[in-house]
């Protein structure tokens, strides 16, 4: 099974973590470059009683315990520690599920004493708020502040996760009557490209300015120079963290924390992951009791 660079540069970090005494992360780096000629454990002596000790050590930097998901990932890393090596982990995997169902059951219990966070990820992007920091970013003609408007209303718009966004190239972008239609060559749940590849549509929207991809897109494309060559809409090494981060210089400043405090929410509860699932319920969010449409047929 090939797996790609961004899935399994979590497991490696995770990796890495496990080879913190005597080494430098440089040379953890180096040595894990090396597999699977260089295994950083004996894997002949590992157990699965020694994992699940090292797992409900970890903490966060606050001193408290890390959510479920983050146990799991750690989990994922240690199969994939174990792929990467050419080693077997059936043995191992029916004990550690059910470790691991015992752990969740002890964090569930601990939540519902209180302890920890209840929510689970980010919170979706109210579409009121959204249009609120969209305002805020087009009234600043600083080119951060530009880009991230134009990557969030695509964001919103595409329904797609913000790293998807960076994969977009200008060859996937096409007029159709009167809406912009956009490609997704690779998405999460078609990785290998097989199903028919339709776009998805953009449509201004001369009633919110504010909040037209079309309208941003052109902005965009006066601010920011398009250098020859650059085939991605958003081109750069990371825009993903580029985004995030001036997102989160947004969401710190005065105006964007007052829209916060209105709302009862906090800088830690949006993210970039909180435009798609915004966007997601807005447009299910229609009336339960709408009349039937035989009658008017």
């Amino acid at each position: 099974m090939v797996l790609r660079q961004q899935t399994t540069s979590p497991y490696r970090a995770v990796h890495s973590i496990w080879k913190t005494y005597g080494f430098a992360k440089a040379d953890i780096r180096r040595f894990l470059a090396d597999a699977p000629n260089n295994a950083p454990v004996k894997f002949s002596d590992f157990n699965v009683q020694d994992f699940m000790e090292w797992i409900v050590s970890i903490r966060k930097e606050d001193g408290s315990t890390p959510t479920y998901s983050t146990y799991n990932c750690h989990r994922a890393g240690l199969f994939n520690l174990f792929r990467d090596y050419k080693q077997d982990i059936a043995p191992l995997q029916s004990e550690l599920k059910t470790h691991f169902r015992g752990l969740q059951r002890t964090k569930t219990q601990a939540l519902a004493n209180g302890e920890g966070r209840v929510k689970i990820g980010k919170d979706a992007l109210e579409f009121a708020l959204y249009k609120s920091l969209c305002l805020l970013l087009m009234k600043s003609a600083k080119p951060d502040y530009v880009f991230t408007h134009c990557f969030m209303t695509y964001c919103w718009n595409l329904m797609c996760r913000a790293g998807n966004m960076t994969s977009i190239c200008w060859s996937h972008l096409e007029w159709r009557n009167d809406a912009l239609g956009i490609y997704f060559a690779h998405v999460k749940n078609d990785q290998l490209g097989q199903r028919p590849r339709d776009p998805r549509h953009i449509y201004a929207n001369p009633i919110i300015p504010e909040i037209c991809p079309i309208l941003s897109l052109g902005i965009y494309m006066l601010t920011i120079p398009i250098l020859p060559g650059n085939t991605q809409l958003f081109p750069g090494g990371n825009q993903y963290d580029r985004f995030r981060k001036v997102l989160v210089r947004l969401l710190n400043t005065v105006e964007g924390s007052a829209e916060l405090r209105a709302r009862g929410m906090t800088t830690d509860d949006i993210g970039t992951h909180s435009c798609r699932k915004g966007a997601t319920t807005y447009v299910t969010s229609g009336s339960t009791a709408a009349p039937l449409l035989r009658p008017f047929i």
